[in-house]
């Protein structure tokens, strides 16, 4: 029964049946006639718009025929962390969450792969509210060990750790209106100024300000993360723990719904169920993705911790080429040993990250010329090499050398 009407008056559908009243007349005269609320608000006392101020316009997608969309880009490519996205990466505490996004911003900074999965190359920052100094530390020489080579020279990877810090990033009043807190305002602020593409937290139950089995809370947690993995365009990937009905069904799942439905992805890093009443390897693990907006879901990666990491099953050490500051150093050997001598100058006929792109790819392993510069750069950094005049005295030649190399003339 709808609202009716009688002159400018409005009455509630029941207010005739409540009053004993047979018609509208009959009920104008026993209750006196009611106003119709000011700017048409509901009995609820919702405000619609004033009349004065219309509302914008809807716009909807203009499609062009022939036009081609760009096509989605990816943090991990083949399906696994979409960028303009939110990722959730969930798993039991212990059981290896936070080294695998540090492996993870490891290998975005150097563009090796992650966990034997093609990375996007970019800069990352990781929040790490469970950690200290020193616990990030020992973790990244493990990695760096690992890898072969010292991820944050190559200034794409800022580490912060966050312990016994106000770390969370939505709060919600006693109406459940989130709030953005000053720290979500420093993690935005640090991911525009340093050109962030990938931004890691861990962990919710630390950045989540609200109650986790509401699902109004949880979506207005979500949207801002999403919102900042826009504007940077690039991925927030998020840890998050697990409930023990999530870990018995192997689904992941925790508090409300939206957990896995507010962000467009969501892994899932378990142990592998014993078969047969048979022990499984403590040191086993299996990433699978849950959850996938844009591919398919039930993808696993079978994984184990080796060397304070977690590697593939099938990795091998050579899964990582060797550092470019090796493979200079070797190309340098050799060039020498053949009485050649390079140069530390761009504009020089002999500069060495001139010279060493002539030799076969699998010796320079297949790295280009900025990589040399690169590495030249840093091993003059690090007085693993160094400049040494040759010559006679007024020729002002200068040659690269190995920094224990004694100064010969040449």
């Amino acid at each position: 029964m709808t609202d009716e009407f009688f002159g400018s008056h409005r009455y509630k559908p029941d207010e005739m049946a409540k009053l004993g009243a047979d018609s509208l007349a009959d009920l104008d005269a026993r209750i006196g006639p009611q106003p119709v609320p000011p700017n048409g608000a509901d009995y609820d006392g919702a405000q619609a718009p004033p009349d004065d101020k219309p509302l914008p316009k809807l716009v909807p997608i203009r499609f062009v025929e022939g036009e081609i969309p760009k096509p989605r880009e990816w943090i991990v490519h083949d399906g696994w962390i979409p960028t303009r996205k939110v990722t959730l990466l969930q798993g039991d505490g212990g059981d290896g969450k936070t080294p695998l996004v540090q492996q993870l911003l490891s290998s975005c900074a150097t563009a090796l792969p992650w966990l034997g999965l093609r990375v996007e190359e970019c800069t990352g920052l990781g929040f790490f509210t469970e950690d200290e100094d020193r616990d990030i530390r020992l973790r990244q020489a493990d990695i760096d060990a690992s890898y072969g080579q010292h991820c944050a020279s190559t200034g794409k990877m800022h580490l912060f750790p966050r312990v016994d810090e106000d770390n969370e990033l939505v709060v919600f009043d006693n109406r459940g209106k989130p709030s953005l807190t000053p720290f979500y305002r420093q993690v935005r602020e640090s991911a525009l100024d340093l050109r962030a593409r990938l931004i890691a937290l861990d962990i919710a139950v630390d950045l989540f300000g609200g109650d986790e089995i509401s699902r109004r809370h949880v979506r207005g947690f979500m949207r801002p993360l999403g919102a900042l993995a826009r504007e940077i365009d690039g991925a927030v990937v998020m840890t998050a723990h697990v409930s023990q009905a999530g870990i018995k069904s192997d689904g992941g799942h925790s508090g409300s719904t939206d957990w896995s439905n507010g962000p467009r992805g969501r892994l899932y890093l378990g142990r592998p169920k014993a078969e047969n009443g048979e022990a499984t390897d403590p040191n086993a693990r299996i990433l699978t993705r849950k959850k996938a907006n844009f591919s398919t879901v039930g993808e696993t990666v079978k994984l184990h911790w080796e060397r304070g990491l977690i590697v593939p099953d099938n990795f091998m050490p050579s899964s990582f080429p060797r550092p470019v500051d090796d493979v200079f150093l070797a190309l340098l050997d050799a060039v020498t040993a053949e009485g050649q001598n390079v140069s530390d100058k761009s504009r020089a006929g002999n500069y060495a990250p001139t010279l060493f792109m002539t030799r076969p790819p699998k010796e320079r392993g297949d790295y280009q010329k900025p990589d040399f510069v690169r590495g030249m750069q840093t091993l003059l950094k690090d007085r693993k090499i160094k400049i040494v005049p040759y010559g006679p005295p007024s020729s002002g030649y200068q040659k690269l050398v190995r920094a224990e190399t004694e100064e010969g003339q040449s």
